[in-house]
């Protein structure tokens, strides 16, 4: 059930954006929070384009969803190539490194570094050449703890170096969903867009089915569990499994409460 607060969130989202007339380039990665960008810039935007940034990762399958999605959609997309493999640092990038899983509480080694900061560069550069006003940026509440390049504080000095740098003086870095969690995004784009998240792609690894473990896949999963659907990329026997697992764990620690008193 959709609370009342959540609909006036939800709202002065589309409202803000709809305030200005956006041409707007949206940094597509294929994943769930993207393509809710995706969705709300078709919504709320006068012109909308797409980008997309091949740099080495190694879940390209994102690539292939961002893609499908801006065809089947119209949008005229556009993938970089933009290696960053020769870096590495993050095993998004390294193969030699292992995708630790969200138990491990690792999710800082993942960071690739200054990737956002590439791609926003590429989508001001984007903007420049295309007569585009608005870059749409995806970053959400859970970003703020490990991507420096994700905050708020960093999204307006960009925006004025991009101003300073380039000749788009009311250039802006639009990122709606900062104080949005992924729970709060899905509720979105599942009620109010629509948006077709079983054909979007969050997972780290590089396989056919999501690994349900690393990082992205565990908060994506609970974002939509707390939403009460379920994620379209698990199947139903994986996804009853993960439900009851949690389950499971709540009834241990309420056990564990108990004997402690």
């Amino acid at each position: 059930m959709i609370s009342r607060r959540t609909i006036q969130i939800e709202q002065s989202v589309l409202e803000e954006v709809k305030m200005r007339e956006n041409r707007a380039v949206i940094a597509l990665s294929g994943g769930a929070d993207s393509a809710t960008m995706l969705y709300l810039a078709i919504a709320t935007c006068h012109e909308v384009h797409a980008i997309s940034v091949n740099y080495g990762q190694r879940h390209k399958k994102e690539l292939e969803c961002a893609k499908a999605l801006c065809q089947e959609l119209n949008i005229k997309h556009t993938i970089i190539d933009f290696d960053l493999t020769q870096f590495g640092g993050s095993p998004l990038v390294d193969f030699s490194m292992g995708v630790p899983a969200q138990a491990d509480m690792k999710q800082a080694t993942t960071v690739v570094p200054y990737r956002n900061s590439f791609i926003i560069l590429l989508a001001a550069a984007y903007a420049k050449a295309n007569n585009l006003n608005t870059i749409y940026i995806g970053a959400t509440y859970e970003d703020l703890a490990n991507y420096e390049d994700c905050r708020p504080v960093f999204f307006d000095a960009f925006e004025n170096a991009a101003r300073l740098g380039g000749t788009i003086h009311d250039l802006k870095i639009d990122t709606p969903f900062i104080d949005m969690t992924k729970e709060r995004i899905i509720q979105l784009g599942h009620h109010r867009l629509s948006v077709p998240y079983e054909k979007t792609w969050t997972c780290y690894e590089g396989g056919d089915e999501p690994c349900m473990q690393c990082d992205a896949c565990r908060e994506r999963m609970e974002a939509f569990r707390l939403n009460g659907i379920y994620d379209p990329l698990i199947s139903e026997d994986n996804w009853n499994a993960y439900i009851q697992n949690i389950e499971k764990n709540k009834y241990r620690k309420v056990e564990v409460k108990k004997n402690e008193r």
